[in-house]
């Protein structure tokens, strides 16, 4: 389930992920189980990013919503649904700070 405690710090686990971007898409490779994932722009981005560092839900929603032409309501639950799908897949992981 995903997390949405302040504290929660979303981080790409290891091994890392393989990301590859073209255009607005991503394919992703999870090193850990072999599956190879194509990814949307946001999905994309969130990995991106937690690549550099490690993030919390509030960080990635002031970087990444500033791009998104939705208001913050309707970001917040696409961001929410994203790292939750993101998640499922093995591709980030939360760590509790």
């Amino acid at each position: 389930m995903c997390p949405s405690a302040s504290d929660a710090v979303w981080v790409t686990p290891d091994p890392r992920v393989l990301l590859r971007a073209w255009g607005d898409s991503y394919v992703a490779y999870n090193v850990a189980s072999g599956d190879t994932h194509q990814l949307g722009a946001l999905a994309g981005g969130i990995i991106e990013r937690l690549q550099v560092t490690g993030m919390t839900r509030v960080e990635l929603f002031k970087i990444l919503g500033s791009e998104k032409p939705v208001n913050d309501a309707q970001f917040g639950e696409i961001l929410e649904s994203t790292l939750a799908d993101l998640e499922n897949l093995g591709l980030i992981t939360v760590r509790r700070a």
